[in-house]
């Protein structure tokens, strides 16, 4: 029996800085098939800092070539202006401590996400708002 490996070729990377998950992303191959590690063939990458979303744009990414990306300035916490149903893996590493509303910002993941959607949050300074361990974060696991 062979088991197939997931892919993800559009997906959304929350509050993305200077693009530390796309260097991640296109620093190998796929397991099978065209696209970086997960096979992502295209991450948009989403940040309010204009400044730190394009800060290393112009930098030879090497394995730039497996995966394409977008970035987009726009606010985290207000609606995603993304269709619903657009991506196939949303990740967020080490900004969602600074989302003021994340009841708010899971519900827009849910509605621009695909019916069968991995998505893959990272909040490593959990004490700069301890409210996310506290009352609120079993309320996110219905998002």
């Amino acid at each position: 029996m062979k088991t197939k490996k997931p892919s993800f070729p559009l997906a959304l990377d929350i509050g993305s800085g200077s693009g530390y998950i796309y260097r991640a992303i296109c620093s190998d191959d796929a397991f099978t098939g065209p696209g970086g590690i997960g096979g992502v063939r295209k991450l948009v990458q989403l940040d309010s800092s204009d400044i730190l979303l394009h800060r290393d744009e112009a930098d030879v990414l090497e394995g730039g070539h497996r995966c394409d990306t977008y970035r987009l300035c726009t606010d985290e916490e207000g609606v995603l202006p993304f269709p619903d149903g657009t991506f196939d893996l949303v990740l967020s590493s080490q900004s969602m401590h600074w989302v003021n509303d994340l009841p708010g910002l899971f519900r827009e993941v849910k509605v621009c996400s695909s019916v069968v959607v991995c998505a893959s949050f990272a909040i490593i300074q959990p004490h700069t708002r301890p409210f996310i361990h506290s009352s609120s974060f079993a309320r996110y696991r219905e998002y």
